[in-house]
């Protein structure tokens, strides 16, 4: 009886390591079981983010690419060198009318800072009261300017040049306005997807130790049975 006691005994004792051996790896197998699941539903999540975000990516290039070349645009119709002049009023003209109405008179000097020393003479085309139809030419004086009819106004050149530097500065201001509020729309959504990520791995890693409890239970009432039956 004793030997047969003896024997049942170490047969129990052998079943109930298999059994903690078996339930070790069942835990174990859970375990990396959740936590794969785990990594690969975020990788999924990051992924379908990443997916989500490729055309507003596409449309915030295409609108910066759009505002850049309307901002070349606005650098090519405007001149490379804008050329300052100055008007001098010739000798022949009252300085009374020049006075009174500066943009009525029909000649002005126009001289430029680069040519000035080039000139020594000038021709004075207006004519005096007095000078018939064929005196046209007056004198040649070396030292002064040439007097020349002035092509293109500088105050409408100037207005033209203005318009376009505030177009420019509106383009930019736009540009620079879409541009933070799309970066900040971008981390809203970044923002958004790593809290309802981090909510889903709490919510995973909560079941998985109740996986794990309810597995450590029913490995302790197997040995509670088993050592009840020796």
């Amino acid at each position: 009886m004793n030997c047969r006691l003896g024997r049942i005994e170490q047969k129990n004792k052998h079943q109930i390591k298999v059994l903690e051996k078996l339930m070790q790896e069942r835990v174990s197998a859970e375990t990396m079981e959740c936590h794969y699941r785990i990594n690969q539903r975020a990788t999924l999540e990051r992924l379908a983010d990443e997916r989500k975000q490729v055309p507003y990516l596409k449309r915030r290039d295409a609108l910066q690419f759009w505002c850049m070349s309307k901002i070349q645009d606005l650098d090519v119709r405007m001149p490379a060198e804008t050329q300052y002049y100055k008007l001098l009023h010739s000798p022949s003209v009252d300085h009374s009318l020049v006075d009174s109405d500066p943009e009525g008179l029909p000649l002005l000097s126009l001289i430029s800072e680069e040519s000035s020393s080039s000139l020594a003479t000038y021709v004075n085309v207006l004519p005096s009261p007095g000078a018939g139809p064929n005196n046209d030419v007056q004198s040649l004086e070396f030292g002064d300017t040439l007097e020349v009819f002035s092509q293109r106004p500088v105050e409408a050149t100037f207005i033209q040049e203005r318009a376009n530097l505030h177009a420019m500065e509106v383009t930019q201001r736009f540009f620079e306005t879409v541009s933070t509020q799309l970066e900040r729309w971008y981390e809203r959504k970044i923002q958004e997807a790593q809290k309802v990520a981090e909510q889903k791995a709490m919510q995973d890693r909560a079941s998985l130790l109740e996986k794990i409890n309810t597995l450590e239970e029913e490995l302790q009432k197997l040995r509670t049975n088993t050592n009840t039956n020796s």
